[in-house]
């Protein structure tokens, strides 16, 4: 195991990389005073430009607000490497995300559970519904951001781009996953809760088809499949 620097990361040992991406990584750790096990995501907020911070911080502060058996719960955060670098300590997901579910049952030519879909979808929207109680939007909802504890159950996670609205204000920013988002997302209109409505079906759907039920060879056909809600159906085994 290796040390972090950094204020609070004394506290915390690494066991292994889990993840990583363009402005960071997320590894195993454990708490020195009890041995427990968490998720560290270490966000590299030296390279960042001013909206990109505000998204890392936006999800600390969102993370700190909520609890719930459905969202992956926060722990702590705090500054390492001189402020450079952002790190916020999350609860442990041991079984990966759904995209790596989607991944492996590829891989071995087989199909997710029928049992474990229902299962799945009801997780998922039930951290849905505690989000929006709170006036909270997810607005990037796909399988990458659906964790999975050690017992399989799903919870919601990555809500780096959520958005905290005041009573029934409208949101009009585009953001989130091309494949995943609302049609009112596409076409730039004013948009509310139920652009994640929209994504939580485009999740199940390819727990389903093992893939994402619009595609396109450009970002284009892409939006024009969504608009016209054209899609495979699903396997009839289902």
């Amino acid at each position: 195991m290796a040390s972090l620097a950094g204020p609070g990361a004394e506290d915390y040992d690494v066991v292994k990389q889990l993840g990583s991406g363009a402005f960071g990584s997320v590894s195993k750790v454990v708490r020195r005073s009890d041995k427990k096990a968490f998720a560290m995501k270490k966000v590299q907020i030296g390279r960042m430009e001013e909206r990109e911070v505000a998204d890392a911080l936006n999800e600390c502060r969102i993370l700190a607000s909520i609890r719930h058996p459905r969202i992956v719960n926060f722990e702590a955060a705090f500054l390492a490497r001189n402020g450079r670098e952002l790190c916020l300590v999350m609860e442990l997901c041991e079984r990966g995300d759904l995209a790596g579910r989607v991944k492996k049952c590829q891989r071995m030519r087989r199909r997710v559970d029928e049992r474990t879909i229902w299962a799945n979808m009801v997780e998922m929207a039930e951290g849905l519904v505690h989000l929006h109680s709170k006036n909270i939007s997810h607005r990037d909802l796909k399988p990458a951001n659906v964790f999975l504890a050690a017992d399989g159950t799903a919870k919601l996670g990555d809500l780096n781009v959520s958005k905290l609205k005041k009573g029934d204000d409208l949101m009009q920013t585009k953001i989130g996953t091309p494949y995943y988002m609302a049609p009112e997302v596409w076409a730039g209109r004013k948009y509310n809760d139920s652009c994640d409505v929209w994504s939580l079906g485009c999740v199940v759907y390819e727990l389903c088809k093992l893939e994402p039920p619009f595609q396109g060879n450009s970002l284009m056909q892409l939006r024009r499949a969504v608009q016209a809600g054209r899609y495979p159906p699903i396997p009839s085994s289902y």
